[in-house]
Formats: C-alpha cells, structure tokens, sequence
C-alpha cells in the first residue's frame, strides 16, 4: 500500500511505503503546517454549535478542578465525536495551530500568561480556567508560576470505529492540561480592608463612649458633695432671718 503527501506541489506527487515514513516527510519537509487539502469537504458549524461547545467546554472543565493540594499535576478532558470543522473555526487563525495529514491530527497550543488571556478571549469568559471557594482557595489551569511557564494543548485526532461491516469516521478532541491549588487573598484585598476599617472604627468609638462615661461619673463625683455643702451652708445662714 502506498502513501501520497499531498502537501508536496510535485508532479507526480512524492508516495511512500508506509505511514510512519509519510509521517517523518511532513514532520521534516513540512514543519508547523496548515494546509488543509480537503477543507472544501468539510462543513462549517452553526454559531450556536460554536456557542454551546465554549459553554459545555468550561462547564465541563470546572468539574475537573478539585481542590486536592498537591504539586501541580497532569490532566487531560476529552470529549468525544467532536467536530473536525469545529476544531477549524476555533483554532486555525492561532499562531500554533498545526495539521498533520498522515496521522488526521490537528494540535494548537497556547503557552503562559498570554496564553491564559487569548484562551478567555476566545471563550468569552475571562474565569474559563479557575473555580474559587469562598474562603478563597482557587483550583485553576496552571500557566505560569514563579518557577516556570506551562502550555495546554488542544488535539483533534480521527477514530475509527468498526463493527462487524460498518465503518464510522470520527473525530475526539483532546485538551491536556496542568492543576494546581493556592490561596489568594489578593483577590479579596478590597473587602480585607474594609473590614479592618469597620473594626477600628468601631473600636474607636467604643473607646470614646467609655471615655465619656468615666468623665461623667468622675464629674459627678467630685461635684456632687461641694453642691451639697453649699445647699446646708445657704439653710443654715437663712434661719436667723426666719427666727428674727
């Protein structure tokens, strides 16, 4: 069985012996490709087939960051019979995207910080990769840290399934991913010190109400006997007057 490139522009076309040889030539003679040569056959997806699978994609995503706290590790989603056209749409415009005809794969990677950013333009959801609790532990798509940067990985790859005489053509697609788990406390700074505020001010009026009363009662002390004095000193110098 022979194998034809059809990237190569020669007349006749290059063939080969065997899959893995035609593999090798485009991996070598065709680097980073994006020729597709049977795109005329494909169909375009519905806009809302694109807007379901961004939804579904992150809900879906989501459900695979848990809270476990370890060192950052490997995952991979996959969601099958997916789309080949759809794959197209998404990914074809990125500058990594890549076709490998004799093994019907496509692969586009986003890589660090401005990875992160293109992948929440793309899916309209600037969050798509984390999930937080409310006492703001974060499990999210790892990126890039102090020590290093990462890439996640998109791959669409033809199966083939048999049963008995049928046939059926289809494509998988895989997302490869890294996890990890931290604590932020910078994204609750705002209300962290709004909350500090409210305490001292609370405890600052507190402070000053006791203050007061120690004044008053102090005041009253010290005022009370000399009113007292002067009261019996007045009703003692009137009683001459009233016995005359």
């Amino acid at each position: 069985m022979t194998y034809i490139c059809r990237l190569c522009s020669t007349n006749p076309p290059r063939t080969f012996s065997s899959k893995s040889s035609l593999s090798f030539h485009e991996n070598n003679i065709h680097p980073n490709n994006k020729i597709i040569p049977h795109s005329r056959c494909l169909t375009s997806p519905s806009l809302y087939d694109i807007c379901q699978f961004k939804n579904s994609f992150i809900m879906q995503l989501k459900a695979r960051l848990q809270f476990h706290r370890s060192e950052p590790r490997a995952k991979t989603l996959k969601i099958e019979f997916f789309s080949e056209g759809l794959f197209i749409i998404l990914f074809y415009n990125k500058s990594t995207f890549q076709y490998f005809p004799a093994q019907r794969k496509y692969i586009c990677k986003f890589e660090g910080t401005q990875g992160y950013e293109q992948l929440g333009i793309l899916f309209g959801n600037k969050d798509w990769g984390s999930k937080r609790r409310r006492t703001g532990t974060c499990a999210y798509v790892l990126m890039q840290n102090a020590q290093q940067t990462y890439n996640v990985t998109f791959i669409w790859k033809e199966r083939i399934y048999k049963d008995s005489d049928t046939q059926l053509r289809c494509g998988s697609m895989r997302f490869e991913f890294n996890v990890d788990v931290r604590d932020f406390v910078e994204g609750n700074i705002e209300n962290l010190i709004l909350l500090l505020f409210s305490i001292y001010l609370v405890a600052f009026f507190l402070s000053i109400q006791s203050l007061f009363y120690k004044l008053i009662i102090l005041n009253f002390n010290l005022e009370y006997p000399e009113k007292l004095v002067k009261k019996f000193d007045n009703a003692t110098k009137s009683i001459p007057a009233i016995l005359c």
